[in-house]
């Protein structure tokens, strides 16, 4: 956009998508795309990226219907597949494709001017999620299950169950990464392997990493601060326990000793090296008393700790208290996905072709945040539409 002129939301958004979607159509992700060099080899009939936008633009109760909607909505209706050729592709499509296009999605919204932050800072937030599946072999041998008094064994296990996680950039309604694991997993290496996975995109950009108790980590805390992010991290009431008692008020820096005996448990090369030149950290404790009433109207009273390196110049204590209930909206973005987008509701029960229906809704979720995002700024006010704005139907 050249400078001076005014910003046309329609133009831009239109103008991502059809990047997004030349992207789509490459042979760069056509070669991503084939699980054999055979796969995709000739356009006709449902060529790899019809199958990637059927995907990702699924909407009704059957693949019959589906298949209708798609071909009705790009115009060529009697070019219709039938159900069977649309399975037979489908089970060629690689699940891997979905991460190069999530983040080629992420990679060319933050250079196009749609670029939403609060007080200079994008929110990034992270929270894990499961997803139920039906139980065939291989789910059942990727992911894992529940067990339980009457579910010991695969032949007792009626679906397969993933650890997922997201990173979801709370400014702009986008999911920057996304991640299936198995069932019992941790969160902490998942979201370090995130982290690492998409740190590429907010070089150069100011970004606050906002997580819930499970994410209270020192080796979480040192990473952080490598990348140069800043973080507003809930606490479980026991971490930093014998730091956090001897505070004075309820808003103070910590220093935190990290000795031998922790170092030798870090299981991460950053925050090793790092504490074995200096095995200190530098940690803002902000406690909250927050009071909520029972279904009887009684009230109850509780602490709530939160951990942050943002400074007391920039974020008051009711500023981190706000800051830190900005990471409902990866909540919201989950249940989003799981009730409005049927995010569980499967087509089929090849393994593979789950997964793709997984991510394809991820994709999905990121199209309609982007438009999310800049209709709530409309709204809101905040921005300014020239009267000769493009209408643009994308």
């Amino acid at each position: 956009m050249k400078p001076g002129s005014i910003p046309d939301p329609d133009r831009d958004i239109a103008k991502l998508f059809r990047k997004f979607g030349a992207y789509i159509r490459s042979e760069e992700v056509r070669d991503l795309c084939r699980k054999k060099s055979s796969d995709f080899t000739r356009v006709y009939k449902f060529p790899w990226f019809d199958v990637l936008l059927y995907i990702i633009f699924r909407c009704k109760e059957c693949v019959t219907t589906e298949l209708s909607n798609y071909y009705a909505g790009i115009g060529l209706s009697e070019k219709r597949v039938s159900r069977q050729a649309a399975f037979k592709a489908l089970k060629k499509l690689n699940p891997q494709v979905f991460d190069p296009l999530i983040h080629k999605f992420v990679e060319l919204f933050y250079k196009s001017p749609l670029v939403k932050t609060f007080r200079s800072y994008l929110l990034i937030a992270v929270d894990g999620t499961t997803l139920n599946f039906p139980a065939g072999r291989l789910s059942l041998q990727r992911f894992g299950y529940i067990k339980n008094e009457s579910i010991r064994t695969d032949a007792d296990a009626k679906k397969a169950t993933s650890r997922s996680s997201a990173l979801y950039d709370v400014t702009n309604g986008i999911i920057l990464d996304f991640v299936m694991r198995r069932y019992k997993d941790s969160e902490i290496p998942i979201a370090i392997e995130q982290l690492g996975r998409i740190i590429q995109y907010l070089r150069g950009k100011a970004a606050i990493f906002l997580a819930d108790r499970y994410y209270d980590s020192v080796e979480v805390f040192s990473i952080l601060e490598g990348y140069g992010m800043k973080y507003c991290i809930r606490g479980k009431a026991n971490f930093f326990k014998h730091y956090v008692e001897k505070m004075e008020s309820n808003d103070e820096w910590i220093n935190v000793y990290i000795d031998k005996v922790w170092q030798k448990r870090l299981k991460y090369d950053q925050p090793r090296q790092r504490f074995e030149k200096d095995p200190w950290i530098k940690i803002r404790v902000v406690k909250y008393q927050y009071t909520y009433f029972t279904k009887k109207g009684i009230p109850v009273s509780t602490e709530l700790i939160y951990f942050t390196n943002l400074s007391e110049d920039e974020f008051s204590s009711a500023d981190i208290v706000s800051l830190y209930a900005k990471r409902w909206q990866i909540e919201v973005s989950y249940k989003t996905l799981k009730t409005d987008y049927e995010w569980e509701r499967f087509f089929s029960s090849d393994c593979d072709t789950e997964i793709c229906a997984i991510y394809g809704k991820v994709i999905f979720h990121n199209l309609c945040g982007v438009i999310r995002k800049q209709l709530d700024q409309m709204l809101e006010g905040d921005l300014v539409i020239p009267e000769n704005a493009s209408t643009n139907k994308y």
